[in-house]
């Protein structure tokens, strides 16, 4: 479970682009259903489909950016989202000022689920390249013109 946020014209126009390969990749899996290569194939322009400049998604578990924030997707962004389940350029910019006036804090519940080989500051490093990863997704929408779905 986590929230899914999609840039809804730049993901639509890459979903047409891809959708006859995935087509054919899915078609090939069914024809071949043990494939390795053909399962691979559909996977691969799956996550062509989902890529950091169309696409965001934080989970609802310890390590939830906006938990780190000491925000929430469904009491603090809801109330930004329209009735079709968007975000316009202008509440794009209420979110990314309200993220930027945040720091991020590493709980201690991440502590315990965190793998054991890392350190409280590779912790801080993974909330702070999520951070500007929504950071940047946000801006390019802002820039673009472009309206945010959210599934939250």
């Amino acid at each position: 479970m986590g929230a899914d946020l999609y840039m809804n014209d730049a993901y639509k126009k890459r979903e047409k682009k891809l959708a006859p390969q995935i087509q054919e990749a899915l078609d090939n899996r069914k024809a071949n259903p043990d494939d390795e290569d053909a399962h691979q194939k559909a996977m691969d322009l799956y996550d062509k489909l989902y890529t950091k400049d169309v696409y965001f998604r934080d989970s609802y578990n310890s390590g939830s950016l906006m938990w780190s924030l000491g925000l929430s997707w469904w009491e603090d962004v809801q109330e930004l989202i329209d009735n079709e389940g968007d975000l316009h350029p202008l509440q794009i910019q209420k979110l990314l000022n309200i993220i930027k006036s945040r720091e991020v804090s590493v709980s201690n519940d991440f502590k315990a689920d965190m793998p054991d080989e890392w350190t409280d500051e590779d912790a801080l490093k993974y909330f702070n390249e999520q951070l500007d990863s929504l950071v940047s997704f946000l801006q390019k929408a802002i820039d673009t013109n472009d309206t945010i779905g959210c599934s939250v």
